[in-house]
């Protein structure tokens, strides 16, 4: 693929989330090697990550769809963040052991870990009609991704950015709300990052 080009693949999908335990508020951050990927009971496409840099560091990972860029054994820096307000959720930035990000997760939308992408609220593509004068519309977004001059448009759909430095496996969206929105009605957008020389597999 040439630089500054991106590919959708809607036929898949590669969202990835992460969490910590107990909805912890404490940044997590451990870097040493990765001696277990416990898959989650009655959850799933979650596993229980566990890195040992001389003590045991846990952290959650959904992936959709997508293999991980790290496997047991491997040595990694995981950085995980708690954001949101009424609804938690968690950025993580893993890279490997020379420094090279292998994963991010902005479950908050902040771009700051984002291998110098830039991400933005892009053009309404769905949502929720109004129910009436009194009532918001709900609308969903894509994400567009600018790094220099490689430009992408994400959606839920898995999309490969590529600026000619390194090759990931994009999916996110964002949410708006026009007139009257309600209590809980905030604006925000998600994305995920994973890093692979590999294609995006076929959704189910």
């Amino acid at each position: 693929m040439l630089a500054g080009t991106a590919q959708a693949s809607p036929s898949a999908t590669c969202e990835v989330s992460a969490n910590l335990p107990d909805a912890a508020s404490v940044p997590m951050h451990a870097a040493g090697k990765v001696t277990a990927m416990t898959p989650v009971a009655k959850l799933p496409g979650w596993f229980d990550v566990v890195v040992d840099d001389g003590a045991e560091h846990h952290f959650g990972l959904y992936l959709a769809s997508v293999k991980p860029p790290f496997a047991v054994g491997d040595s990694i820096d995981a950085t995980l963040r708690r954001g949101g307000g009424w609804h938690v959720v968690y950025d993580a930035l893993i890279k490997d052991h020379r420094g090279q990000t292998l994963l991010v997760v902005s479950g908050s939308g902040a771009d700051d870990w984002a291998d110098g992408w830039k991400v933005a609220r892009g053009s309404v593509v769905g949502g929720r009609a109004s129910a009436g004068a009194d009532t918001a519309a709900q609308r969903t977004h894509v994400l567009e991704f600018t790094r220099g001059k490689a430009r992408a448009t994400v959606s839920t759909a898995c999309t490969v950015l590529d600026d000619g430095t390194a090759r990931y496996l994009a999916s996110g969206f964002a949410i708006s709300w026009l007139g009257p929105r309600p209590p809980d009605g905030v604006d925000y957008q998600a994305f995920s990052m994973v890093r692979s020389p590999a294609r995006p597999r076929a959704a189910r």
